[in-house]
């Protein structure tokens, strides 16, 4: 997966679950598991993330469902555009 996909689907569902605007490209990184080859996610969370303790358990909990193949690609692509089309929404309505 790109990470410019996975840094879309991070900021976007952070926005929305915490109404905070981060960076998330500097909040993570893809790796290559040493036993599986597969390409993993690894946190490396800034002060930001970390000062911030629900927050950092909700990245962490992101990146499980994704270093687990809980969410695939597929899964993130809908996700951002539900993310999306609910923000269009609102500003309509407001």
């Amino acid at each position: 997966m790109e990470k410019s996909l996975l840094n879309e689907y991070f900021e976007l569902t952070i926005k929305k679950q915490f109404d905070i605007d981060i960076n998330a490209e500097c909040e993570f990184s893809l790796i290559e598991n040493l036993v599986s080859k597969k390409m993993i996610v690894a946190p490396t969370f800034s002060e930001k993330i970390n000062e911030n303790q629900d927050l950092k358990r909700f990245f962490h909990a992101m990146i499980n469902e994704i270093n687990l193949e809980i969410y695939d690609r597929k899964f993130i692509e809908k996700r951002i555009s539900d993310i999306i089309d609910e923000n269009s929404r609102l500003r309509e309505i407001g």
